[in-house]
């Protein structure tokens, strides 16, 4: 545990950005005074790029697992909650309310699992089979209570079977596939595979689904959008997930008024959460600051629907895709993700989404 602890350390001081003597010692006098007045340790100093900041803004950032991310949850009901992190749950609430998401085809469980009302279920290769001959050709699967986008895949179906786990093989080869990835979760689900709008070509990779997180919160009777961030797929990621810039991926603030993209940032080691800002795509070469995200006012629209028809909600972060059709809503999640918010930013927001929340 201390030699972790440690080896971050040395980490986050080894790759400092300017690299001179003088500016390291005074980068791990930064780190450790952060760590001790506000609980900030090495990879979020870094991730937030506080070296460059005055002290004096630092409380203003808000960590995993801080007491404050918890004092934020717990404004919303357990009941609330139950509905945003089970995606199922999530889509048939969409539907009932008639609010735009991407349908879900089928789930895949094991045979005793208890079954998600209102979908069908498929727990062995012959339902597996006759499900996909009702499908979309492209199907993409992901936990239903999974997070971050982790274990998601694609399958396409062949004439002569499925493509999957990046080779071909029969469609009971892939059911099996599909069956051997459920441990730890209550079962996958199939949706068809949503392309983005043809605009996002210029900003994003051509192989994942690039969605923007949008935060509204709910004050009396008044629901208001706070922050917009697009999250950038870049080279052959197929979900937009961002973790401290480790996949690779970008982030973008987006403009509430004007839906325009500010500069990009993230990662440029894998290993280790090195920031810059990126101008131009990494794939496309083209400009990222200033590219407006088409159908945001729709965007914006469905969000404050969906947060209306959940008036116990006060404050979450919507994913929505927006596709040639228009926006649909992906997912929610009511701690909603502070690390991009405030990395797109550039700044910390615990007092900013306190008094937007009527926090104490």
């Amino acid at each position: 545990m201390v030699s972790t602890g440690l080896s971050s350390y040395v980490s986050a001081i080894r790759y400092q950005r300017e690299a001179g003597l003088a500016r390291r010692a005074r980068a791990a006098v930064q780190m450790a005074r952060a760590r001790l007045l506000y609980g900030i340790g090495p990879r979020y100093f870094c991730v937030f790029r506080l070296a460059d900041k005055p002290a004096s803004l630092w409380r203003d950032y808000v960590i995993e697992f801080s007491d404050f991310k918890r004092r934020l949850a717990a404004l919303t009901p357990r009941e609330v909650h139950a509905i945003a992190d089970d995606k199922v749950r999530l889509y048939l609430f969409c539907r009932d309310h008639g609010l735009a998401t991407i349908p879900i085809e089928f789930v895949v469980q094991r045979p005793e699992a208890e079954r998600c009302p209102g979908i069908p279920t498929v727990s062995s290769a012959e339902e597996f089979r006759a499900a996909l001959d009702r499908c979309p050709d492209r199907l993409f699967f992901k936990p239903v209570d999974g997070v971050w986008g982790q274990g998601a895949f694609g399958i396409r179906r062949l004439s002569d079977g499925c493509e999957f786990d990046g080779r071909r093989g029969t469609r009971d080869e892939a059911f099996r596939f599909v069956a051997s990835q459920l441990d730890g979760t209550r079962g996958y689900m199939a949706q068809p595979r949503v392309e983005n709008h043809p605009a996002f070509r210029a900003v994003t990779s051509a192989t994942g689904l690039a969605t923007v997180r949008i935060v509204t919160c709910r004050r009396g009777d008044t629901v208001r959008a706070l922050y917009a961030v697009m999250k950038l797929t870049v080279g052959d990621n197929v979900t937009d997930n961002f973790h401290h810039g480790s996949t690779g991926n970008l982030v973008a603030r987006v403009d509430l008024e004007s839906g325009q993209l500010g500069v990009a940032v993230g990662a440029v080691r894998t290993d280790w959460p090195v920031m810059a800002d990126f101008v131009h795509h990494p794939d496309t070469g083209k400009a990222i600051e200033g590219f407006c995200v088409p159908h945001w006012g729709a965007a914006l629209q469905l969000v404050t629907d969906a947060h209306r028809a959940l008036p116990q909600l006060r404050a979450t972060g919507w994913d929505v895709a927006i596709t040639p059709a228009g926006p649909l809503l992906v997912e929610t999640n009511p701690r909603f993700g502070f690390d991009i918010v405030q990395i797109a930013n550039d700044r910390g927001i615990r007092r900013e989404v306190m008094e937007a929340v009527g926090m104490t």
